[in-house]
């Protein structure tokens, strides 16, 4: 039997990879958009900027989602990663 806590976690994780969906979807929207504006006569491809820093963004998001230590199983083994006494040289 899953433990309260456990449930939410479960529920926080699903609601952060939902967060993510819709960043990803209006990622690709408004990219599509800037593309759009500059194949429409100019010639410097200024879009490339907002798309670099955006994807550095939403990969940032993916990752934090990914990485995070959401079970209590995770947390306890990133704890004792970050607090590990540092050993003799």
């Amino acid at each position: 039997m899953t433990s309260t806590n456990e449930l939410w976690e479960r529920q926080h994780r699903r609601e952060a990879i939902e967060d993510l969906v819709i960043h990803a979807h209006v990622y690709a929207l408004v990219n599509f958009a800037l593309f759009y504006l500059w194949s429409r006569g100019d010639a410097y491809p200024w879009f490339a900027w907002p798309l670099l820093f955006w994807t550095s963004l939403l990969l940032g998001h993916a990752l934090a989602i990914r990485h995070a230590p959401y079970t209590p199983r995770e947390r306890r083994a990133v704890g004792r990663f970050l607090y590990a006494a540092p050993a003799a040289a």
